[in-house]
């Protein structure tokens, strides 16, 4: 770090999306010809102490799925179901009461890390609180508040699906919930309608409903955020289909000329497109890379055989946090039938660097990845530093920041 001004340009980024692990780390590296690291040590532990004791007074809004009747739930933990907004209903749906389900899964979120090219389980969760089942959303990304020991975030939980699906066909129901931190709507799938909702986040008002597939429809929509901020990409299992909704005011259906069902849609920080796609007669999956606008630019074939191309409704399929990984979960048919395993790929060569084989009677439904604990913006490091009396000057901040106030 010997650019002053890509030193500040870093922490400003570090300081407004409320990391102050980051801070440290990038302050100790600054900041060690004038503080020893035990000093910054303790700054940190203090400001988390204090952003802790914030959080409990003022904790970040928390959005769910209430079952009966359809509708998303904005609430904390103060106040619960603070306001909602009613999802539509099919003319010939069903009430829940008349749906027999199926349990699809016996764990509802798996937390999973990756190191090293090594992935890791991490804890498993069942039967969740509707609170543990909602995600909240800070400045960098959207999380779920899950209980190990203390209350930890799971960064990269964009997406929380349903755990059953209905033994048979219906005309609407269940949903699913999507949300992103950089997005002003949240988007609510109705799988049985083969609808996606898209709700503003401020207001929570429902915005419009777009069909994607004619219902009836068991399968799960899939719906990944771009990062301009403006398109939302939705996949159905349907062969080459591929929808984009523009903040809700055009929709536009890009026909990828395959066969292939395209199951799950990721996409990374960097715009570049990632489909799970499904080959109808073998039940093998790829993972198909695009560009931002849509153009299939590699096909990286992976083993096994894809969940949805049976009775499931939807697939596992996550990018980890840093981008540099994909996890496929995927069955086999050793050392049982239908054996769940999780697939860790590299997405720098599509290879596939690790995998683990799971309980076949504790399938997850969903995963997450473990990250640091952010805190409210106001909380920053420099400034407690800076006046707390440790030494750090004016000329001491010109030199290593380029600034003359931390306003700057």
């Amino acid at each position: 770090m010997n650019d002053p001004t890509q030193t500040w340009q870093q922490l400003r980024r570090f300081e407004q999306r409320g990391d102050l692990q980051k801070q440290a780390q990038l302050l100790q590296t600054a900041l060690a010809k004038h503080l020893a690291p035990h000093i910054i040590q303790e700054v940190l532990g203090m400001a988390l102490e204090r952003a802790s004791l914030y959080q409990q007074k003022h904790p970040n809004p928390y959005f769910c799925l209430q079952k009966n009747p359809p509708a998303l739930l904005q609430g904390s933990p103060a106040a619960p179901d603070q306001s909602s907004c009613l999802m539509p209903r099919e003319a010939k749906s069903q009430a829940y009461t008349h749906i027999s389900w199926s349990e699809i899964g016996k764990v509802d979120l798996q937390l999973v890390d990756v190191k090293k090219e090594k992935l890791l389980l991490l804890s498993t969760f069942e039967n969740l609180s509707p609170q543990q089942t909602g995600l909240s959303v800070n400045k960098a990304y959207a999380y779920a508040e899950v209980a190990v020991g203390t209350p930890l975030m799971s960064a990269f939980c964009n997406n929380l699906k349903h755990s059953k699906m209905p033994l048979e066909t219906v005309h609407s129901l269940p949903l699913d919930l999507f949300i992103s931190a950089q997005h002003p709507v949240i988007a609510v799938a109705d799988r049985g309608a083969g609808k996606l909702h898209l709700i503003q986040r401020q207001t929570m008002k429902l915005q419009r409903s777009w069909p994607i597939v004619s219902a009836p429809n068991k399968k799960a929509l899939s719906v990944a955020f771009h990062p301009d901020r403006k398109r939302i990409f939705v996949t159905a299992n349907q062969a080459g289909l591929l929808v984009i909704v523009d903040r809700g005011i055009a929709q536009k259906k890009l026909p990828l000329p395959d066969s292939h069902l395209l199951s799950q849609v990721r996409i990374s920080q960097k715009g570049i497109i990632y489909i799970l796609a499904i080959d109808p007669q073998t039940r093998r999956p790829d993972l198909w890379v695009l560009d931002s606008q849509g153009q299939k630019q590699e096909v990286w074939p992976l083993e096994g055989e894809a969940f949805s191309a049976g009775a499931d409704a939807h697939d596992l399929f996550e990018l980890s946090p840093d981008g540099g990984y994909a996890v496929v979960m995927v069955a086999r048919n050793q050392p049982a039938l239908f054996t769940p395993c999780l697939l860790l790929i590299e997405l720098k060569t599509g290879k596939i660097v690790d995998q683990i084989s799971l309980d076949p009677n504790r399938k997850p439904v969903n995963l997450a990845f473990p990250a640091r604990q952010l805190v409210d913006p106001r909380f920053k490091l420099l400034p407690i530093l800076r006046h707390g009396g440790y030494g750090l000057n004016d000329e001491i901040l010109r030199d290593v920041f380029g600034v003359d106030s931390l306003e700057a």
